[in-house]
């Protein structure tokens, strides 16, 4: 059995940990998930039961790229693959929402069961590949929305620069900023990227079309090699004026619980290591461009330690698995305590370098 020290923190349980989530945990990961989805696919329930996570704190305002957020705490992608549950997530009081990743062609995934889950370790191992209706089908859910009231973050993937290119350039017009998934850890190594070559003639491809800022979706790192990888692609990214990356530390877990035998374990375990990750690609970045934090951010006090060590936003996926759809409410609240104790007077003032826009290509 997989396990680890670092625990969640210590506080009441919600009416959906304690009601909610034992029932939904009594299904397997697969069909809890497909539920779920179900449920935020209408914004109307959402407009009362989440009412209480929408209410707005000025210290917790900020800006990713230029863009301007009501909080720093976003929606990761992966929970809404194919842009089909904006309506209901986006009156859960995140800052932002991250869709996809929205692939050329409609993807049906791995092999199920893609989920497993670690409930003592508050983690997830996830083994989806890249499960999604495809551009056309998105992109027209994508321009049907109105009026969501906060960014949209696109995330798009592939396993080629022109895949990429020819989608990230299909959804600029209905996203705030496109995000680059470079590569998925769920998918064939033949269907990976190649090295820093191709990556390199990516980001020009990018530079020479966007009209919108661009993420990049960092691969994680485990071993001194790998690490210089990543930092030599942070170069790529400066050099080409990416206005933001997400930096996360997702490790492989083995397990017979899902259908491939191998799997992304996310969650709480991936903490400290995500923070680490944070601190050094920032540190290397100087501020030239935006850090978003991801990987086992589970409270307040969880982002107020991404956003000291250089994040400009976080994002959840696993807390919001484990804590229910008034998780970025309560996230708000505990940090606008952790900022009170720290004498902070915004999240601006914790010492990260927020992104700015810069002058984008017509």
């Amino acid at each position: 059995m997989y396990a680890v020290e670092c625990k969640g923190p210590r506080r009441n349980l919600s009416a959906y940990e304690s009601l909610v989530r034992p029932v939904l945990f009594s299904l397997s990961a697969d069909r809890a998930h497909e539920l779920g989805k179900l449920a935020f696919r209408s914004s109307m329930p959402w407009n009362l039961l989440a009412r209480s996570a929408r209410i707005e704190f000025p210290q917790l305002r900020t800006r990713l790229a230029g863009i301007e957020l009501a909080s720093p705490i976003g929606l990761a992608a992966g929970f809404d693959k194919s842009a089909d549950l904006v309506s209901g997530l986006a009156r859960l009081g995140f800052g932002y929402l991250t869709v996809g990743s929205i692939t050329r062609e409609p993807r049906i995934g791995n092999p199920r069961p893609w989920l497993g889950r670690i409930p003592q370790d508050m983690a997830i191992v996830n083994s989806m590949g890249l499960p999604n209706a495809g551009a056309d089908e998105s992109i027209g859910r994508l321009q049907r929305l109105q009026g969501i009231g906060l960014p949209l973050v696109v995330s798009v993937a592939g396993f080629g620069t022109d895949d990429i290119l020819h989608v990230a350039g299909r959804v600029q017009p209905y996203a705030t900023a496109v995000e680059i998934g470079l590569i998925c850890p769920n998918t064939s190594p033949e269907e990976k990227l190649e090295e820093l070559d191709l990556f390199a003639r990516l980001l020009e491809g990018l530079s020479a079309t966007r009209d919108k800022p661009v993420f990049v979706k960092l691969p994680g790192y485990t071993s001194s090699e790998e690490r210089e990888h990543v930092l030599q692609m942070v170069s790529l990214c400066i050099e080409h004026r990416i206005e933001a990356v997400c930096v996360s530390a997702g490790q492989r877990l083995k397990t017979a619980a899902i259908g491939t035998g191998e799997g992304s374990l996310t969650g709480r375990p991936t903490f400290t290591t995500s923070v680490e990750h944070v601190g050094e690609v920032a540190t290397f970045a100087a501020g030239r461009f935006a850090v978003i934090g991801a990987g086992g951010v589970f409270s307040g006090s969880d982002a107020f330690a991404m956003l000291k060590a250089g994040a400009t936003t976080v994002e959840l996926y696993s807390a919001f698995i484990y804590r229910g759809w008034n998780v970025a409410g309560a996230m708000k609240r505990e940090l606008v305590d952790e900022l009170r104790g720290a004498g902070a007077n915004s999240v601006d003032a914790l010492g990260h370098q927020p992104g700015s826009s810069i002058a984008l290509k017509k």
